[in-house]
């Protein structure tokens, strides 16, 4: 952990999960047939926070 980490926690100290399932299927109906890599750019995302979101 760096001192510039700015992200949210939760009580517990854990990450607050900043990426939801609701934006990833907003995102989706017009892009289908999509790759993880298309909605990760749509969002703003990184790849891997995309595909951990659609798996």
């Amino acid at each position: 952990m760096t001192e510039n980490d700015e992200r949210p926690r939760n009580e517990s100290g854990e990450y607050v999960q900043e990426h939801t399932e609701e934006a990833v299927l907003e995102i989706m109906k017009p892009l289908e047939p999509y790759m993880t890599s298309e909605i990760a750019d749509e969002l703003g995302w990184s790849r891997r926070s995309a595909c951990n979101v659609l798996t």
